[in-house]
Formats: C-alpha cells, sequence, structure tokens
C-alpha cells in the first residue's frame, strides 16, 4: 500500500493566515502554495511580521504578527493574482484598516465577480470605487475607521460565492462594536461557511448562529485564545486519489487524513465510498482502494462540494458511467468557467457533455474509447489534475501547462508519476 502526503488545505490555510493581520499566531502546516504566496505578500506589505520556522515540499510553518497601520497617503499596491480567497478576505479587512489601497489581479481575476461583497461592505460604511469596471477588481479602497460601541448589519448575498460571507465573518470579531450579518439569496457552498465557523471556534472565538432567521451576530474586539493552529490536509487534492484508487484498483494511505472534516469536499469520499471505493479511517490516516465494482449516482447535488464535482465528473468519464451533477454554477466564476472547459475538453477525449446553467451531464465510456488528445488546462489547477486521471487510463493525453498546479498542489505531478509528453 502506498502513502501518499495530502498537502494541506488551502482554505483553512489562507483563512488562518488573515488572523495574523489582527493577532499573533503560530500556524503549522500551512500550505506551500501559488495562493497562500499571494496572502503572506499582502500580508508583509500591510506591516505584519512573519517569520518562517519550518519549511518542507508541501508546507511551512510560520509566526506572524501584526503591525502598525499608518496612512502613508500614498495608495498601496497589492497584487492577489487569481488568489480568490485572498482578494475576497482582504477587500474586507482594507476597508476598516487606515489607508489607501487599489487591490487588482491577473486577468481572469479581474472577471470574477465581486459586487455582492462591495454592496455589503458598503452598507457598513466602506468606501470602494471600481477602477474600470462596475462589480469587479481593480478595486480603489479608502480605508475608513469604524466607530466604537456601534451595532452595525449587513446583508450578503451569497448566490455567487460563499467566500462573501466567510470574508465578513473573519474580519468582523476584529471590529469594534457589534456586526449583525445577514444573507440573502441560494446559498451555496454552506460547507465553507461551516469550514469557516469550525476553525474560528477551534481558535476559540465566538459566534453567534441564528439558523431560523438566517444570521449571524458577532462581538468585536476578540482575542485569539488559542495563539497556535494547525492545518489539515486538504479533502480536494486528495480527491484525485480517490479517483484513481477508483478506476485502477491501487491502494493508498492518505496520511493524516480523516473523516471528521468539515471540509465539504470530503463529500467526495462518501460519494465513492457509496458507488464502491473501500474506505477505513485509521488512526494514521484514511485508506482508500478500488473494488472493481463501480456504480455512481446517476443524478447528484454537488451543491456543497462543486471543487470535487470536477473529479467526479471525470471518475464518470472514464468509467463508462451516465451522471447528471447539479448546484455547480459556482465554477463559472472560478479560474476558468470550469463547466465549459469541461465540455470542452472531454469531448477530445470522446467523452459527450452537455452543460446547463449550473449543471452538468456526462455520457462515460469505456475505457478503450478514449482519444489521445491534448487537453487544454486554461491555467486552472484543477484542470490539470483532473486529466491527469484520463491519462492514466490513455497514456497518450497531453496535458499543456501543468505547472499551473502550483496553484495549490506544486507537487503534484512527482507526486502522481506524471510523465510529460510535449516532444
Amino acid at each position: 500500500m502506498r502513502e501518499i502526503i495530502i498537502p494541506p488545505s488551502k482554505s483553512l490555510s489562507n483563512r488562518a493566515l488573515l488572523i495574523g493581520l489582527y493577532e499573533p499566531f503560530y500556524l503549522k502546516n500551512v500550505l506551500k502554495s501559488d495562493d497562500t504566496k499571494v496572502m503572506l505578500e499582502v500580508l508583509q506589505k500591510l506591516g505584519v511580521d512573519v517569520e518562517v520556522t519550518v519549511e518542507n515540499e508541501y508546507a511551512f510553518d510560520v509566526k506572524m504578527k501584526p503591525g502598525q497601520f499608518k496612512d502613508a497617503g500614498d495608495i498601496v499596491e497589492l497584487y492577489v493574482e487569481n488568489a480568490g480567497t485572498a482578494a475576497r478576505f482582504l477587500t474586507v479587512a482594507l476597508s476598516f484598516l487606515p489607508g489607501k489601497y487599489r487591490l487588482y489581479g491577473n486577468k481572469r481575476m479581474h472577471e470574477r465577480p465581486i459586487k455582492p461583497l462591495i454592496e455589503a461592505l458598503e452598507q457598513l460604511g466602506a468606501n470602494i470605487e471600481y477602477e474600470t469596471e462596475e462589480g469587479y477588481l481593480p478595486l480603489l479602497i479608502t480605508g475608513k475607521k469604524l466607530a466604537t460601541d456601534v451595532e452595525r448589519t449587513c446583508i450578503v448575498d451569497q448566490q455567487i460565492s460563499s467566500q462573501y460571507l466567510s470574508g465578513v465573518l473573519l474580519n468582523a470579531l476584529f471590529w469594534s462594536g457589534k456586526t449583525i450579518v445577514a444573507r440573502s439569496g441560494n446559498m451555496i457552498s454552506e460547507s465553507y461557511v461551516d469550514l469557516t465557523l469550525g476553525m474560528l471556534m477551534d481558535l476559540g472565538f465566538e459566534v453567534q448562529v441564528d439558523h431560523a432567521k438566517n444570521y449571524f451576530m458577532i462581538e468585536g474586539q476578540q482575542k485569539l485564545v488559542k495563539p497556535e493552529y494547525i492545518v489539515e490536509p486538504d479533502f480536494s487534492s486528495a480527491s484525485y486519489w480517490i479517483a484513481r484508487t477508483a478506476v485502477t484498483g491501487e491502494e493508498f494511505l492518505l496520511k493524516d487524513l480523516h473523516l471528521n472534516s468539515l471540509q465539504g469536499d470530503r463529500l467526495f469520499l462518501e460519494v465513492m465510498e457509496k458507488a464502491g471505493v473501500k474506505v477505513e479511517d485509521l488512526e494514521q490516516g484514511i485508506v482508500v482502494a478500488g473494488t472493481g465494482h463501480l456504480q455512481l449516482p446517476e443524478l447528484i447535488d454537488c451543491t456543497n462540494f462543486p471543487d470535487a464535482a470536477m473529479t467526479l465528473a471525470i471518475t464518470a468519464a472514464v468509467s463508462n458511467q451516465k451522471m447528471k451533477l447539479t448546484g455547480i454554477g459556482s465554477l463559472r466564476v472560478k479560474e476558468c468557467d470550469r463547466i465549459e472547459a469541461l465540455v470542452t475538453e472531454l469531448q477530445k477525449v470522446g467523452v459527450k457533455a452537455v452543460a446547463g446553467v449550473d449543471s452538468l451531464t456526462v455520457f462515460g465510456v469505456e475505457t478503450d474509447l478514449l482519444i489521445a488528445a491534448e487537453i487544454d488546462t486554461y491555467n486552472d489547477h484543477r484542470m490539470a489534475m483532473c486529466f491527469a486521471i484520463v491519462q492514466l487510463l490513455q497514456p497518450n493525453l497531453v496535458i499543456t501547462n501543468p505547472s499551473c498546479v502550483s496553484k495549490t498542489y506544486p507537487t503534484f505531478w512527482d507526486d502522481w508519476g506524471f510523465v510529460d509528453r510535449r516532444g
């Protein structure tokens, strides 16, 4: 049985790193990737003292100490590349820090919507301007000092991204006064809000949740009770190994991963277990093994695990099964339009796929009918890792720009055993 080191959770890493903007914090097992690098660089520009104490190819430990925020008058340029968590969480933070900021990213980041978050922050008094197109980065933010001993409210529309709500919850802990956050619209990726709340609870913070009235109440100026935190392995990254065992029959020990995680993508593992993958949660991690009998559901709601829904679609595609995945509309505003990208690239390998507004139907084929093709990854790490599963079964498949996996899983190809076949 092969042991696999699963890199730390990107979602938890960037949530935890933000806490270092406000409180002295020692983080262990932080994901080493493009997205966390972006977050750390911005925090350092905002005066946070950062000391990396331990580092390996997957992760690092870091001591963080917040600095004093001084408005020097000049606009501070802050680049977030295509890191959605960094862009959304920092937009909230900068709105109520002294200073003037220009928050911008790469071309794709400037195509990813942020208007619902801006509208919520404006209800709290934020001063934010769009530099070019309304609803998108770049943003020009003039930080505003919040009044003390005041109760303030806002409504967050969560139809596009749960990160809007998580960003407000993470930052409101440190503002003065009390913040009440309601939410509207059909809630997507609810599991990521639960992940935020679970991490905050682990750290000793308090957020009051009224499920009946659908709002959150956060008392400000809270202090970090547990100034040390260990980031757990990432279920999104583990999904590729789980799919691999399902289609090849290999057996893996996914080190330090456990079923009691709050990560939404653990639901992918539950689906695969019901479909026929053997799963055992041991002290050292989760053991997964293919049984040769995989029967996936024909219809599945992926609202709470949209990233791993991509892996599920690929698994169906290469195992001769028809599957309709719903609740995945958020994939259209990720690193690329992932629904359309999957349709286009699956067709190249001989698999029919039909896109809906927030759905995808895949008509899987037998392994020997998979066509060798050149796969465009759209500079999207998840497209690259998904098609690595196809390449296992069609060895002549070419995956372009494989290095894009550095966004969340820099060691993926070395771990996977990838061979670059581009001439």
